[in-house]
Formats: structure tokens, C-alpha cells, sequence
């Protein structure tokens, strides 16, 4: 068994709880770093729970859950990953954000873990990783304001007279659809799908549940720069009569 500790620190031209709610909102990350897929809040409440992340690593999809505690008047965001894979055997985590001397924040994300004994380069690794993650931040931090106003959000539905087993059945088939091999698709329960694909940065869901009449199908997809409402407006719609063309 081997114990060890990282601490990581950056300064970022932005306001420590805008920051904050970056990193505490499940909502956020999809739509800001392009490696986070999906958030989810398993069990718990606001300020302690446990939280699945699903991130995308090359051609693949990985997952893990951790249990967060947050402090919002404080500005801290503890965790504690659970069952984490070899090597390692536990591990805790603390964010902390706080005023910077000079104005904007001061960072700081430590990590304390303890390794099997084949351990071998995962310290190196987590420093290498966790410095990349805390330079993504700065620049999405102090990129913000600008993001924020270039964000667009378009959501529709439909009506598709068919049971709602089948219609999710048809919109998980890669092979009908155009374009998926640029697309990281993840169907998650109670029939949904969430979905993130680059250049432009666009994040989705599909929702499909039963009413009397059929499945009611929603979509909603977000984009982070590089298109407008309207035509955003056009490739939801766009989609959802694919759909409906798919099952009819």
C-alpha cells in the first residue's frame, strides 16, 4: 500500500463563485469542457450526494460515481470517489475557491489516495491530468461572458403513434442515423439518450415517454458557439421528423 497527495493551483481571471458553479453544477460541464459527456445526481440532496460522470476518452466512454459535498458560502466542493479501479484503493478530493491577491481567483483542487501495490505511474498521470484539467478551466473561466452569449438552446417534441419501447429501440440504432460516428451517444433509463458531439461544441438529450396516444418524443440540444437559434431551431426539427419517418 502506498499513500500520497497532489495539490494543484491556478489563478483565473474570473469572479471564485462563478467558478464555484462551474464545477458544482451538473448542468455546466457538458456544455464547457469537451471531455465531460454527462452529469448525473444519483442519490442525495443539493448540497451531499452522489454524483455519476461519464467522460469521453478517445473512442470510448468511462464512468465512475463519487459522493460531493458542497459548501456554496464557503466555495468548497469536497468528494470521495466510490470503488475506484485498481491500482487505486481510495481516494478523496477537495475544490477551494478563493480571492486572488491581485483580483479574479485563487484555485486550488488537492487529492489524497492510497494505491495498491502495483500503483505504478498513476501519480505522475493524476498530475499530468489534473494540470490539464485546471488549464481548461482558466481558459473556459475567463472565456465565460463570451461563451454565455454565444450559447443557444432550442428544445421540441412529437407526437409518435407507436409504443414507447419501440421508438427508443429505433432512436438507440446507430445505424439509423446519419452522422453518428461523430457522435458520442450515451441511453441512459427511463428512456433517455444524451448525446455530445465537437466543432461546434453541441450537447442533446431525447426524452420519449408514454401518453394515452403514444410516445411523446423531446429534444433538446444546446450549442456553444457557431450557430443560431434558428438554425438550431431547423436540425431539432429536423431530427424529430427523422424519427417520426424511422417508425412510421
Amino acid at each position: 500500500m502506498t499513500d500520497g497527495s497532489l495539490g494543484h493551483q491556478a489563478v483565473v481571471d474570473a469572479a471564485p463563485d462563478v467558478l464555484y458553479e462551474l464545477i458544482a453544477d451538473p448542468a455546466m460541464a457538458p456544455r464547457l469542457f469537451p471531455t465531460v459527456l454527462h452529469l448525473e445526481r444519483t442519490e442525495g440532496s443539493d448540497t451531499d450526494h452522489v454524483l455519476q460522470r461519464w467522460v469521453i476518452a478517445g473512442d470510448s466512454i468511462r464512468t465512475w460515481r463519487a459522493r460531493r459535498t458542497l459548501d456554496r458560502d464557503g466555495r468548497r466542493i469536497v468528494f470521495e470517489h466510490d470503488s475506484p479501479r485498481p491500482p487505486v484503493r481510495w481516494m478523496r478530493g477537495e475544490w477551494t475557491f478563493g480571492h486572488a491577491p491581485g483580483g479574479g481567483c485563487v484555485v486550488e483542487l488537492r487529492h489524497d489516495f492510497r494505491l495498491g501495490d502495483d500503483g505504478g505511474r498513476f501519480a505522475e498521470d493524476l498530475d499530468r491530468n489534473v494540470g490539464a484539467q485546471l488549464a481548461e478551466l482558466k481558459r473556459i473561466g475567463e472565456s465565460l461572458p463570451r461563451l454565455a452569449a454565444a450559447t443557444v438552446s432550442v428544445r421540441d417534441h412529437t407526437l409518435i403513434r407507436r409504443p414507447v419501447d419501440e421508438v427508443f429501440a429505433v432512436l438507440v440504432q446507430l445505424d439509423r442515423w446519419p452522422g453518428v460516428d461523430q457522435v458520442h451517444r450515451l441511453p441512459l433509463p427511463g428512456n433517455r439518450l444524451v448525446f455530445k458531439q465537437g466543432e461546434p461544441l453541441v450537447v442533446g438529450s431525447w426524452w420519449v415517454a408514454a401518453t394515452a396516444d403514444g410516445a411523446e418524443v423531446a429534444l433538446e440540444q444546446t450549442v456553444v458557439a457557431g450557430r443560431d437559434r434558428e438554425q438550431l431551431a431547423a436540425d431539432v426539427s429536423a431530427a424529430l421528423d427523422h424519427l417520426v419517418s424511422l417508425t412510421s
